[in-house]
């Protein structure tokens, strides 16, 4: 009876000792599972910590790529601010000299016209062939003037705006305008030569506006503007630069 007692006994021991066992051998598995997997998530942590790495550094690179393009790029802003003010400094000089040279020519055309008008005067008070000859010959070496002062402009760089002064315009419209307005208004210069179809004799109704200011005679054509004596009579206020200029039907 006592052998059999210890008999179940060391059975149920041994029972108890297996399930512990299983148990054991299930969890270590368990744990051997885990293990491995925490492995691989180090591993792969380690993959991803290189490329970042890898990526860090490529962005260290690109940073300073971008530092050396951006320190030539100042370089090539200051050197183009430097040549911007150059240029600005030239066209400064070019645009002066266009001024002056654009005020010498209409004070040519002034003394032209002004000795045109002194020629038909001289004409009705019959003054002598030498004096008529003399304003003539004064004429002539003025247009000379006049046509070494625009040969001059012309040389000048097409690219850059012309001053206030001879508008020049190209189509054969009756209507111009005043470019310049002579001494007590006793002519006008337009911009309205031969190649817009102008011709000695032909009358212009100087306008602003509605309003009509004189009438004028066209003494004087040339190839882009005209000279035109006022007609006296005909004078209703001041003149200026910029008034109309229409072709009288």
């Amino acid at each position: 009876m006592l052998l059999r007692f210890f008999l179940s006994l060391a059975l149920l021991v041994a029972a108890v000792i297996g399930v512990f066992y299983y148990r054991a051998a299930k969890q270590l598995d368990v744990l051997h599972g885990d293990l491995k997997s925490s492995h691989s998530l180090i591993d792969q942590q380690q993959v991803d910590l290189i490329k970042s790495k890898a990526d860090n550094l490529n962005l260290k690179q690109a940073l300073v790529k971008m530092d050396s393009d951006l320190g030539r790029a100042k370089t090539r802003l200051t050197r183009a601010e430097a040549d911007k003010v150059q240029l600005d400094r030239e066209l400064a000089k070019l645009r002066t000299r266009l001024h002056e040279d654009d005020y010498r020519s209409n004070q040519l055309i002034s003394d032209i016209a002004s000795l045109h008008a002194a020629i038909a005067r001289a004409k009705e008070d019959r003054a002598s062939p030498e004096s008529v000859a003399a304003f003539q010959w004064t004429i002539e070496e003025l247009k000379g003037k006049l046509a070494a002062a625009n040969e001059k402009l012309n040389s000048l760089p097409v690219a850059l705006p012309k001053p206030d002064g001879l508008v020049l315009t190209t189509n054969r419209s009756r209507s111009s305008i005043v470019v310049s307005v002579g001494p007590s208004s006793a002519f006008v210069v337009i911009n309205y030569g031969a190649s817009h179809g102008a011709l000695p004799s032909q009358i212009m109704t100087i306008q602003r506006g509605t309003k009509t200011l004189a009438s004028a005679l066209i003494t004087d054509v040339r190839q882009n503007h005209s000279i035109a004596q006022i007609q006296p009579d005909s004078l209703r206020g001041a003149l200026h630069k910029g008034d109309s200029a229409v072709l009288a039907k």
